[in-house]
């Protein structure tokens, strides 16, 4: 009589070990969501799931950038904060690299760095200059940080924190009757 107990336990622990996979599925569905809310009421729980993205930021710091806005703030102060909340706001294991746009542009963090603090310490050293911006000498830098980025990085974004003055930005533009300058296209491949 014994031994047929112990095939019953041991054949009910079997199915309970094959069920566990399709509960386990079910739990990472929404249509599965109502269900677990009746089993265990609480919050949903979810899983940042975030692609891996290489930000590489460009921040002017021309003199056109000293201009106070209406609340009294320069645009450079503006754009420093806009670049700190994105580095904040980057999902476990993004990377960054910050180029400085004044005079002759230069790498702050050269990059790609995962260390959000140390790039958050950089941006906040940084200064406007007297100098004029010249988004043509950026764009080589550009390409070479996207040139830079590791495989395990799938995702890559540029971002421009500019006023766009016509002067610092007319000589990077493409023009409608040439071919784009090199830069655009290692920047675009």
């Amino acid at each position: 009589h014994r031994l047929r107990i112990d095939q019953w336990l041991l054949l009910a622990l079997r199915g309970f070990a094959l069920l566990r996979a399709p509960f386990a599925l079910a739990a990472a569905t929404d249509w599965g969501e109502p269900w677990w809310q009746a089993v265990r009421p609480g919050a949903a729980q979810t899983i940042a799931a975030g692609t891996r993205t290489h930000h590489v930021i460009v921040l002017d710091g021309s003199l056109s950038m000293t201009a106070r806005t209406a609340d009294g703030d320069t645009r450079f102060d503006r754009a420093r904060g806009q670049v700190e909340r994105l580095v904040r706001g980057g999902s476990p294991g993004d990377a960054f690299t910050v180029l400085f746009l004044a005079g002759s542009p230069q790498a702050v963090v050269p990059g790609p760095s995962h260390a959000a603090d140390k790039v958050l310490r950089e941006i906040e050293k940084l200064r406007p200059t007297h100098a004029a911006a010249d988004g043509a000498a950026v764009l080589p830098l550009v390409a070479d940080a996207l040139a830079r980025s590791p495989r395990g990085i799938p995702r890559r974004q540029v971002t421009i924190f500019t006023d766009v003055q016509r002067s610092g930005w007319a000589a990077a533009l493409p023009r409608p009757d040439a071919a784009p300058p090199e830069a655009w296209t290692a920047i675009l491949k």
